[in-house]
Parts: structure tokens; C-alpha cells; sequence
């Protein structure tokens, strides 16, 4: 009966991280907020009856910016931190964005005032 139910589980797990990988950007991007100021980029996510999630980043001239695909596109913004344990990775994501090149834009002009 146990090994029963954990494969149902697994199947359940499986079919589940399938579903997500399919629509999870686009339910992503349906809830999400983005946000530019003239120094940082932040996203929220306001997910129904879970609450809202936030994310931001200084934007600063040494930022790596990405961009990907056609429209919708998706903007990586990348940033190197060093710390007392090492230099670690941040990122933020502004996912399926139906302007995405006039955001890049809106990005570059962001970094030119942040030198």
C-alpha cells in the first residue's frame, strides 16, 4: 500500500512540476507588477489567495542585462555581490513583457544615471 502511494505521489510531483513548466510563466506574469525607479527594478506577484511575494535590485552600471525572444520577451537583470563568504549571484526577472525592448531602453537609461 505505501509503495502505491508514493508512486501516486511521484506522479502527482511529475505531473505537477509538467503543468508549471507549461503555464507557470504565463500565470506568473498575469499576477506580476513590475516596477522601474530611477535606481532599482522590482517585481510583486500577487498570487490569489496566497499573498503577494517582492523582489527588488539596485540597478547600477555593472548590472548584466538580458534579453530574450521574440514578444513577449524576458529581461534578466544580473548582479555580482561579494560578500564575507565569497562573490554570489543575484537575479531578477521581468518575465513576458509585451514592450520588452522599450523597458531594455528604459533599463540602459537607468544605468547611464547610476555611473
Amino acid at each position: 500500500v505505501d509503495a502505491i502511494a508514493d508512486h501516486r505521489h511521484r506522479q502527482a510531483i511529475g505531473l505537477k512540476l509538467a503543468l508549471w513548466r507549461a503555464w507557470g510563466p504565463r500565470l506568473r506574469s498575469k499576477f506580476a507588477h513590475y516596477t522601474l525607479t530611477n535606481r532599482r527594478a522590482l517585481v510583486e506577484i500577487r498570487w490569489p489567495l496566497v499573498g503577494s511575494t517582492r523582489q527588488e535590485m539596485t540597478v547600477t552600471p555593472s548590472t548584466i542585462v538580458d534579453i530574450d525572444g521574440p514578444a513577449p520577451e524576458t529581461i534578466t537583470l544580473t548582479r555580482a555581490l561579494s560578500g564575507p563568504r565569497g562573490t554570489t549571484r543575484e537575479s531578477l526577472r521581468l518575465e513576458r513583457l509585451a514592450e520588452g525592448q522599450r523597458v531594455l531602453n528604459l533599463i540602459r537609461d537607468i544605468q547611464k544615471g547610476a555611473a
